[in-house]
């Protein structure tokens, strides 16, 4: 029933959106805190993943290398990252 109410209750105020986001992005946030740390390895393989696709598929498409590159860099920044603060040293 909330869902419905929250629907309704949008198309009658347009102030409602901007609460909305802000309000799904701080739980998403708040919820992803804890799995941020466990990314960074799937990420590698995603971006692996999507070079060899646009290999097998022979693509000339830049923005699938740049994202299976920006992939790449991101799950090794979030592993080093995850890493340094879980070890003692």
């Amino acid at each position: 029933m909330g869902v419905f109410r929250l629907l309704t209750n949008f198309y009658e105020n347009t102030g409602n959106l901007n609460r909305l986001f802000s309000k799904s992005f701080l739980t998403f946030a708040v919820a992803m805190k804890k799995y941020v740390k466990y990314l960074g390895l799937p990420l590698v393989y995603a971006g692996v993943l999507l070079l060899a696709i646009s290999y097998v598929a022979r693509t000339t498409s830049n923005l699938l290398l740049f994202t299976g590159l920006g992939c790449i860099v991101a799950g090794i920044i979030g592993y080093v990252y995850s890493v340094r603060h879980t070890s003692k040293y």
